[in-house]
């Protein structure tokens, strides 16, 4: 979200409308998916949560460790993963990219609706 002052505000309150997320999930590909980083302190953040599990099958949401966000991961499609999943995933994601974070550490904090 870019600053009050800049402007810029109103124009990206469009692009957390369920018209729009829900035009956005019918261009992804059938097993397609979008990520959204949010900040859960700003108050807009509940009704933008809210129109994305609206607009999308499956959600996935993590807290990223140490930073305030949060990242939702939204499926065009009903995907259910477990928790290990998610875990076993993310470990092959630490193990093969070599990061400076861990998935591994963001999927412990995943919330599953």
């Amino acid at each position: 979200q870019p600053a009050v002052d800049s402007g810029h505000e109103e124009k990206t309150q469009r692009l957390k409308t369920l018209e729009f997320l829900t035009k956005l999930q019918s261009h992804l590909v059938p097993d397609g998916l979008v990520a959204f980083n949010v900040i859960p302190a700003r108050p807009a953040t509940t009704p933008y949560l809210e129109a994305i599990a609206e607009a999308f099958p499956s959600t996935y949401t993590f807290d990223v460790p140490g930073t305030g966000n949060r990242i939702v991961i939204a499926c065009k499609t009903e995907i259910t993963l477990t928790r290990y999943e998610i875990r076993e995933r993310a470990q092959q994601l630490d193990t093969t990219l070599g990061l400076d974070f861990s998935f591994e550490e963001i999927s412990n904090s995943l919330k599953i609706p």
